[in-house]
């Protein structure tokens, strides 16, 4: 079956328009991310999914792969499975447009994982190492179980401790990043939006609300996305300081 990264992007980012193609070091966000993913061991294709011309342009010129999808999808995940339908591919890996550190060695343990449980969602997590960190309400905290599965995403503090410090430990972040077979990928943007995913402002408790089970491995490395004008200073900052060495893999 066929195996394949997806990224979606899109330009209306709500705290940084035109995203995907701000320049980190000479080469723009989404490229980054899109080299990282070719780098990732036991797939077939890597494909970014968008609905902009010129994000499209940008990846094809380069000599990537994209697709145009529709305008109007909701959500990340509604991108992704129509681009997974244009592609024909089966096992899916979704991967945030805004990870230009994302290390390719978790996305290949999460293929591995994947195979093993084409039932379920597979998902990464990283340790806490803040009390500031458990608690904003950015950082999506995940609790699972000593298996690995997941019990509950939130953007509180969780687990809950009289003593915060405790929580450290114990205390891990979600990162946004998804396999899943096609098959459980239609089944959760076909179903209706959970209450506690609209409480929460997180798709993945949709899953969890169909009974879908969701597997979380620990990622090498914390996550740093960008999500804002700083983060994407910073991005820039770490590729002068360490070069190439800013991208694994």
């Amino acid at each position: 079956m066929k195996k394949a990264v997806i990224i979606p992007a899109r330009m209306q980012a709500t705290r940084l328009p035109g995203k995907p193609l701000a320049l980190i070091g000479t080469k723009p966000l989404i490229l980054r991310v899109y080299e990282q993913a070719m780098k990732a061991r036991g797939l077939d294709q890597v494909v970014v999914a968008t609905d902009s011309s010129e994000i499209l342009d940008t990846v094809r010129d380069s000599g990537g792969q994209a697709v145009l999808t529709a305008g109007d999808h909701v959500s990340g995940s509604d991108r992704v499975a129509e681009a997974a339908q244009i592609i024909g591919a089966e096992f899916i890996i979704n991967v945030q447009g805004d990870e230009p550190f994302i290390n390719p060695e978790d996305i290949t343990r999460l293929v591995a994982l994947l195979e093993q449980k084409p039932d379920s969602i597979v998902t990464m997590d990283y340790k806490l190492t803040s009390i500031e960190q458990v608690r904003d309400e950015n950082v999506v905290k995940v609790v699972k179980s000593d298996s690995g599965r997941a019990l509950y995403f939130s953007r509180s503090p969780i687990p809950y401790a009289q003593n915060p410090e405790d929580v450290l430990g114990l205390a891990r972040g979600h990162i946004g990043i998804y396999g899943y077979h096609r098959t459980v990928l239609e089944k959760l943007t076909a179903a209706p939006v959970a209450e506690l995913e609209k409480l929460e402002r997180l798709e993945q408790l949709r899953a969890m609300a169909q009974g879908i089970p969701i597997w979380v491995l620990e990622a090498q490395e914390a996550p740093i996305g960008i999500d804002t004008p700083e983060d994407l200073e910073a991005a820039r900052k770490r590729l002068q300081e360490l070069g190439d060495d800013a991208f694994p893999g």
